[in-house]
């Protein structure tokens, strides 16, 4: 069931977000929208939610009906409540002590070590600060 919940998530994400992008304006001497990488991206995920659905359904016709434990319910409610201390986060300190933050939470969350989240939420963060900030030249917050 949980995947059937997040497959329609992604679909009424897509909807939403192909609504946005459509609303990008047009840039002059541009053979392409701005929309379309956004636009291919949302066409994947698509896809890739029918797939998740069909899949989760073809699994539950063929398995016997399982219990749902509390403790599966608690994480998705965890990540939620860690992206939105995130973006609070966001706002009141620099992009890169927020992204640590944030990742290393989400990582141990997800069950990984001490060590292996701090060492992952660096390299990550600065890897992105790199990536982004310096050499595509886009301004994080």
């Amino acid at each position: 069931m949980k995947d059937i919940l997040t497959g329609v998530f992604c679909i009424a994400f897509c909807l939403f977000f192909w609504v946005v992008a459509t609303t990008f304006p047009q840039a002059p001497k541009i053979y392409n929208s701005p929309a379309v990488y956004p636009q291919s991206l949302i066409i994947l995920l698509f896809f890739l939610a029918i797939i998740l659905i069909a899949s989760s359904i073809r699994q539950k016709i063929k398995s016997s009906p399982q219990v749902i434990q509390s403790r599966d319910l608690y994480k998705p409610l965890l990540i939620s409540a860690t992206l939105v201390g995130y973006l609070i986060l966001l706002f009141t300190a620099h992009f890169l002590t927020a992204t640590i933050i944030f990742v290393f939470v989400l990582f141990r969350l997800l069950g990984g070590s001490w060590k292996g989240g701090i060492a992952f939420a660096v390299l990550l963060t600065i890897g992105e600060y790199l990536v982004f900030g310096s050499i595509l030249k886009v301004p994080l917050p």
